[in-house]
Formats: structure tokens, C-alpha cells, sequence
């Protein structure tokens, strides 16, 4: 079988072209990996500081309370607890549409979790007393 001179073009020209498509098609792909990644990334460097954030504030509060108080036992509660906490909450904040029941979700959620984490470390020994 032999081509002719504008058939070999056309063919050629029709190779460049997908060629083209499919690295603009593999380009997208990698753009939208590449954002969805930035975002998570994002969204947990937030999760990580303002757990820790509070977390710190918390235990000062706590702490003046005490002395304020004129001495006296305070609960350190764990980092842990706040990125589970600011974890969750930034699931809720992150949904497009929030509604009253996500809202009601999300506490309930967090009590349940809360309430499993002092059960453990009661059974455990782990409640930080200063």
C-alpha cells in the first residue's frame, strides 16, 4: 500500500495532534493531582496549628485558674485531643453546603469521640493531673 505525499502530511499532522491532546490531557491530570494535594496539605497545616494553638491557650487558661485559685489540681488534656477535635472541624467547615444537621453531626461525633478518649485513658492511667 502506498501513501501520497499529502496523505503521509495528513497523517503526520494527525499524529502531532493527538500526540498534543494526549499530553494536555496527562498535564490536566497532574495539575488537578497537584492541587488536591496542596489543598490537603493546606488544610492539615491548619488542622496541626490551631490545635495546637488551643491547645496551648487551654492549658494557660487552666493553669492562671488554678493559681488564681490559690494552688490546686488542673486536667492537662492531650495535643491529641484538639487535632482530633480541629480534624473534624475542618471536615465540616470544608463541605460546600454546612446544614444544621452536619452541624448537630459534628458534635455528636466529637462527644462520642471524647467520651471514648477519657474512658481509655481513665482505664489506662493516662489523665494528666499538675
Amino acid at each position: 500500500m502506498q501513501f501520497d505525499k499529502e496523505t503521509i502530511t495528513l497523517l503526520g499532522v494527525l499524529g502531532v495532534i493527538i500526540a498534543a491532546i494526549i499530553a494536555l490531557i496527562g498535564q490536566i491530570v497532574v495539575a488537578i493531582i497537584t492541587k488536591t494535594n496542596e489543598r490537603k496539605k493546606t488544610l492539615y497545616s491548619i488542622v496541626f496549628e490551631c490545635a495546637y494553638k488551643e491547645w496551648e491557650y487551654q492549658n494557660n487558661r487552666m493553669i492562671e485558674t488554678a493559681k488564681q485559685k490559690g494552688g490546686g489540681t488542673i486536667t492537662e488534656y492531650p495535643y491529641m485531643d484538639y487535632l482530633l477535635f480541629y480534624k473534624l472541624f475542618i471536615k465540616l467547615v470544608d463541605k460546600k453546603k454546612v446544614t444544621e444537621k452536619d452541624i448537630r453531626d459534628f458534635f455528636l461525633e466529637q462527644k462520642k469521640i471524647s467520651k471514648i478518649l477519657e474512658e481509655e485513658r481513665i482505664k489506662h492511667g493516662l489523665i494528666n493531673h499538675r
